[in-house]
Order: structure tokens, then C-alpha cells, then sequence
């Protein structure tokens, strides 16, 4: 309140209602009052930094954050918008509970003069600057007297304007924490010139070796053997590699609602009962507004952009209207509002392009010149146009006969446009017409037009009645009937061939199943749910859904039972590599070419070849035959030219390496853009700052059984 009381002292009046409504619009972050909680419900969503937030806490933050989407945006949020919403909010509160400890250890604070300079002083807030209340009704700028007037009124204020000011407050001083924060990480970061050439010459790195390979595949299985010890040696090495987030698995079953034949013709007839109120009404845009379920398009078209039906209408004036007609899911009547005067014409015609590259000889020019004639000359003479555009086109318009349908002045390169543009009938122009293309035998199917349309249309979705919907939940909840278990809905499932669906992996705070719009409650259930449980029937915005939970994750690591097979085959690996390399040792004398070392493992075993391995690049690791091997690359570059790898296991074989050559720019003078190698590490480290503070935290997030 001090910053409050400051200004109270210098100033004098009391804004409008207006000022206060366009304050709501200024949140930008949504700090809670802890006034406001008290006596709060002990119901949490979770913990951070080792304090419960409570769901009051969380739906303020949350109501704060649609409030502004739907200010900025002038609608409310739909379900995946929520979505990420929700995740805003949630992200919102780590930020201000888990990062204050890192603000206090780093000292990071915004003084109370400082935190008035973003109010009145010389540096204002976003917020603040480009709110229109606050500004100038003369000038239109920023004017900190009107912020001054209105919190010299702060006492007189409603308790929920008071707290929103408050709110906002707090909002602009924790943004500018986390500014300092952020500029303090990205400041730290720092290259070396050294560094940056390194980086540079790193792109031009190319490798050539060769390569001595056996893959694992060579080898039978059965030539190892996998113990229970060797599996669990490997786990516990490698088990970070296995962690897992709490996850669930379901199965369920999907009754669609979909509109019967009975709702189609229901719709059908609903629209042709309003063909002539729409003729004759004389506001169509009210006419359009009451029995439309989609809004009015209020923009001119060309003639074509307009629905084709429509304009097939003959003569096209204002009034006339379409026959009701069906498109995808709904029913639609056109009618054309109004006609105006564009300022570009447009045209519809069809050609016959005979390509011809611009810096063609004579001869090659002439040659396709008198082939685009003799078609020409067929044309007239009284063969089809279309038959022979297919014929003979060499464009995406052959297909279709040649039609360019309807395009605007200027759409077309010079000398076509002209020709199209400066027709004074339909029909086929007399001469071929050269462009950059080639030679054009162009037909002008409608002359030049630059009336531009106003359309107006009815709308009617095919929906589900209320009785087919009626009949659907009958038959789920017939099917969900007496089931209890999961075995329950398995049996009656195959009893009533009803496909089941699996959702696996699904975690406590996803959107939701994906084709299922609307199953956020799904993954509630889930969530509550015990392994075997079965659900009750769910509506869903387009059907009825029964769940069964099959399968409980719990965070941690996967259990070995679970990924026996995936550990089974890397251990495998791991056996085969010591096996295939004691074999290479049996053979003795391996500093021999590997042509000879080849030929003398494969007289007495099975598999190695030679490969020459050219252009290897530092940053693909690619490896001919091999695949991608980031072990084998940093071996490679890591070695003298000339120097010979020894048999080492690599990711799907055993290799033998003989480094040849490797390319690099050594010139240390090579220009070296130091900032954007800076950038670079600047945005690493703040992208990962966050995950890193979350995971300090001890971040608990369990919003799933409430949202």
C-alpha cells in the first residue's frame, strides 16, 4: 500500500466506472490477495515449493487469465484453447512460488521506487502506457495524471476494483523480477572467439574411413545367453533412460450420434419452407441472422469467388437465389444481396500451353510454333478444345481440359493478360499467344467483368434430434447394463461386436483423447479409478463413451517385468559385442588391412565386411551401411588421420575404423558471427531454466481431479 498512499498524496479526482472497467483489461499477471483466501477451501490442486495451492487459489489465477484472452479477443475460449489456458495459470503460480527462492538467494528485488517509476515515473508499463483509459483525450498519449486521479479514489472503489488494482501491482513487479531474473541468466552466458571458430570449422568437418563392420544381426542369439543378473545390471546402469510419468491405460467403447435419415429430411424440409420468405424478405441480413446456423458473410466477391451455383444463374442480378441444396454436413440456400463496381476486371478462359524455354534456338521455336498451329487449325475446324488440351497440354490445366477458371487482371504474365483482357467476344482467340511459357492457344470462355457480390446464406446443420439421441444413450445404456468389471465389458463388447478402443499412456493433465472432443471428464474418472474399474456412460459432444481402466502407471521407473523385451535385446547387444570382438582377437595379427582382416574372420566365422565410409559430417554422424553412430563419429574425429581405430562395440555392430582424411577449415580469420552463437546460448539456457526451477521445486501438480 505504500506506492498507493504516495500517490494518494499528490493528486485529486475520481475517474469514471469506465477507467475502472478498462483497468480489468490492464491484468497481466493474476497474484491472488491472500485476504481473499482465507478461510479457503482445503481442497489443492497441488504444491510448489512446498506450498499447497489451494483450487480457489488455482480458479482465481485461472478466471484472471480468461478474463484478459476473452478482453483481448472478444470470444471465450474453446476447449483446447482452455487447454493451454490452464496450463498458463498453472505455469503463472510456479513461476511465483518457485522462483522467489531464487530470487531472494540472487538478492533480485524491485524497490518501491522503481516499481513507481512503472506506474507514473519515466519507465510505464505496457500495461499502463497503452491502456486507453490513461490516455490523453487530446494528445491520445500517456497520461500519468489520470493514474494518479484514480488511485487518489482508491478508497472509494469497489473491494473487487481495489483487489484487481492490487493484482496488478504485484503482476508488474514479479514481471520485472522475472525480466531481471532472465536477463541476469542470459547475460552469463558467454563464447570465446576461440569457441565460435570451433563451432564454425565444426560445419565444414567431413570425414573419409574405412570401415571394418560386423553387425550384431550376424550373429545367432543363441550363440548368448541372457541371465536375469545380466538383465538387471543393465536396468540399473541404464534406468534413467526408463523413467516414466504417471500414465494410465483405458479401453472403451463409442456409441456415435449420428444424424439419421430422418434428421436429414426433417432439415431438408426446414429449409425449403424458407425459400420464398427469403426471396421476398426485405432485410436479409435479419432474415440471414434468425435462420441461419452460421453467421452472414459480409464481404464482395469477385464473380469467381461466389458459389458456383449461384453463379450459373442466368441473368445473375441482385434477388435471385439458389434452389436449397446440400454441401458436406449441411443445408444451404444462396441469394445474392448486392452488386458493386470493383476496380480490377476478371475472366474466365481456358489454354493449351506449348512449353518453350525462353533461351530456345530457332529451330526448337520454330518446331513448336507449328505444332501449337496445327492444333490450332484442328480447334477450328471443329475439334473439341478440351480433348486436345488434354492431348497436348503441358500444364496442371491438361487434366481438366485446359480451364484456368476465373482470374483477376494481372493474375496472368503480360502478353496473356492482354490477350485474355483486351477480347471483345468469347470464344478462340485467332493466333497463338507467346509468353515467357511458350506458346498459348487461348479460348476466352466469359468476357471481362468487374462486378464484385455480396452474398447472402442460409445455413441449416444436419444434427441429431433429440429422439435420435435418445435412442443412441438407449442403446449404451443398455450395453453398459450390468457390468462391474473390466471382464464385464470385455465379454459383452465381443457379446454385442461392439469395437473396443484403447487410449494408453494417457497422463493426468493431457487435453484429452485424441477424436474424443470433450473427454477431459474421461481422464478425471481415470484418474480416480482403480485398475479393472469400469465407468459409467459418458456424453461426449458426438457420442457416448463406456470406459474400462486396464493398466496404472505410477511415476517413477518402469517396472523390468514390463520392458523385459527392450532390455532382453540391448543386453543381447552388449554380449554379442564382447563375443564378436573376443573373435576378431582369436585371429590374431589386426593391424593388418581390413580387406586381409575380413578374409581371415569370415574363413573361420560369419558376417564382416568393408565399407569406405566418404563425406562422414560431424554434424549427421552418418556412416554408410552403419546408420547414424554418434560414438563411431566422435571416435573419427577424434583421431589422427592415419591412425587406426581398434574393435570396439558400436550401436548395431562391432567396428574396426581406419581414419584416412579429415577436412576442416583451419583459418582462424574465417568471419565468425560471435552474437548469434551467443543468442543461441542465451536461448538454451532460458528455455531450460524453467524445467530446471520446476524440477528444484518439487512441483506436485494434480489439477486432473478437479479440471
Amino acid at each position: 500500500m505504500a506506492l498507493i498512499n504516495t500517490i494518494r498524496s499528490k493528486s485529486g479526482l475520481i475517474l469514471t466506472i469506465m477507467v475502472i472497467a478498462m483497468l480489468a483489461m490492464l491484468v497481466l499477471f493474476s497474484v491472488d490477495d491472500p485476504s481473499s483466501l482465507a478461510g479457503g477451501s482445503k481442497r489443492n490442486v497441488g504444491s510448489i515449493a512446498g506450498n499447497d495451492i489451494s483450487i480457489t487459489e488455482y480458479q482465481f489465477t485461472l478466471d484472471e487469465i480468461v478474463q484478459t484472452y476473452t478482453n483481448r479477443t472478444g470470444t471465450s475460449p474453446d476447449e483446447n484453447t482452455m487447454q493451454s489456458l490452464q496450463e498458463q495459470a498453472w505455469k503463472q503460480l510456479i513461476e511465483s512460488n518457485a522462483f522467489k527462492k531464487q530470487f531472494d538467494e540472487l538478492g533480485i528485488s524491485v524497490p518501491d521506487e522503481e516499481h513507481q517509476d512503472m506506474i507514473y515515473g519515466q519507465n510505464i508499463h505496457p500495461g499502463l502506457y497503452n491502456a486507453p483509459a490513461f490516455k490523453n483525450t487530446t494528445t491520445k498519449q500517456f497520461d500519468p495524471s489520470l493514474v494518479q486521479r484514480y488511485l487518489q479514489s482508491f478508497d472509494q472503489l469497489p473491494e473487487e476494483s481495489k483487489n484487481e488494482w492490487l493484482r496488478f501491482e504485484q503482476g508488474i513487479k514479479e514481471e520485472r523480477l522475472m525480466n531481471k531474473y532472465s536477463g541476469l541468466i542470459s547475460f552469463s552466458s558467454y563464447v570465446s572467439n576461440s569457441e565460435a571458430t570451433s563451432q564454425e570449422n565444426m560445419k565444414s568437418q567431413k570425414a573419409s574411413a574405412g570401415l571394418l563392420y560386423i553387425p550384431y544381426s550376424s550373429m545367432p542369439d543363441s550363440v548368448v545367453k541372457i541371465t536375469d543378473q545380466n538383465i538387471k545390471n543393465y536396468y540399473e546402469k541404464n534406468k534413467n533412460n526408463y523413467k516414466v510419468e504417471e500414465n494410465r491405460n483405458i479401453e472403451y467403447v463409442q456409441f456415435k450420434i449420428i444424424p439419421t435419415l430422418e434428421d436429414t429430411l426433417s432439415v431438408k424440409k426446414e429449409i425449403e419452407s424458407l425459400v420464398e420468405s427469403f426471396r421476398t424478405a426485405t432485410d436479409d441480413s435479419l432474415f440471414i441472422r434468425n435462420n441461419s446456423d452460421l453467421p452472414m458473410d459480409t464481404n464482395y466477391y469477385g464473380i469467381g469467388d461466389i458459389p458456383e451455383n449461384l453463379r450459373a444463374i442466368v441473368p445473375l442480378e441482385k434477388n435471385v437465389l439458389t434452389q436449397p441444396f446440400r454441401e458436406g454436413n449441411y443445408f444451404k440456400i444462396h441469394k445474392l444481396m448486392d452488386v458493386k463496381k470493383d476496380s480490377l476486371f476478371s475472366a474466365k478462359a481456358s489454354h493449351i500451353l506449348f512449353r518453350l524455354d525462353e533461351n530456345a534456338k530457332k529451330e526448337q521455336t520454330d518446331s513448336v510454333l507449328k505444332k501449337c498451329n496445327k492444333v490450332l487449325n484442328e480447334i477450328k475446324s471443329g475439334k473439341d478444345f478440351e480433348t486436345l488440351a488434354r492431348e497436348h497440354g503441358s500444364d496442371g490445366t491438361a487434366t481438366r481440359g485446359g480451364d484456368l477458371g476465373w482470374f483477376k487482371e494481372g493474375a496472368m504474365v503480360t502478353e496473356f493478360n492482354d490477350a485474355v483482357f483486351k477480347a471483345t467476344k468469347t470464344g478462340l482467340i485467332a493466333q497463338p499467344i507467346k509468353t515467357r511459357f511458350g506458346y498459348h492457344i487461348i479460348k476466352l470462355t466469359e468476357l471481362k467483368t468487374n462486378n464484385k457480390y455480396l452474398v447472402g446464406s442460409i445455413q441449416k446443420e444436419i444434427q441429431p434430434s433429440d429422439q435420435t439421441i435418445d435412442n443412441i444413450f438407449k442403446i449404451a445404456d443398455n450395453f453398459s447394463g450390468q457390468i462391474k468389471s473390466i471382464t464385464d465389458f470385455r465379454n459383452q463388447a465381443e457379446k454385442d461386436k461392439v469395437q473396443i478402443l484403447n487410449a494408453d499412456n494417457i497422463r493426468a493433465n493431457d487435453a484429452g483423447i485424441r477424436g474424443l472432443t470433450g473427454s477431459r471428464q474421461i481422464l478425471r474418472w481415470a484418474f480416480k479409478a482403480s485398475t479393472g474399474d469400469v465407468s459409467e456412460v459418458f456424453e461426449m459432444d458426438n457420442s457416448f463413451v463406456m470406459a474400462a481402466l486396464s493398466k496404472e502407471t505410477h511415476e517413477g521407473f518402469k517396472p523390468i517385468d514390463e520392458i523385459r523385451g527392450e532390455l532382453e535385446s540391448e543386453v543381447r547387444k552388449e554380449l554379442k559385442g564382447v563375443k564378436l570382438i573376443e573373435q576378431l582377437n582369436s585371429i590374431g595379427n589386426l593391424t593388418s588391412p581390413l580387406e586381409q582382416i575380413m578374409s581371415n574372420y569370415n574363413a573361420k566365422f560369419s558376417g564382416a565386411i568393408v565399407k569406405q565410409a566418404e563425406n562422414i559430417s560431424f554434424q549427421t554422424c552418418y556412416l554408410e551401411t552403419v546408420g547414424v553412430d554418434y560414438m563411431a563419429c566422435g571416435k573419427i574425429f577424434g583421431t589422427q588421420n592415419g591412425k587406426r581405430i581398434n574393435a570396439f562395440a558400436a550401436k548395431q555392430g562391432v567396428l574396426i575404423i581406419d581414419v584416412k582424411s579429415k577436412t576442416e577449415n583451419k583459418d582462424s580469420k574465417i568471419p565468425v558471427d560471435k552474437k548469434t552463437y551467443i543468442s543461441t546460448y542465451q536461448s538454451q539456457s532460458l528455455n531450460g531454466i524453467f524445467d530446471a526451477v520446476k524440477e528444484l521445486a518439487d512441483v506436485k501438480d494434480e489439477r486432473s481431479r478437479f479440471y
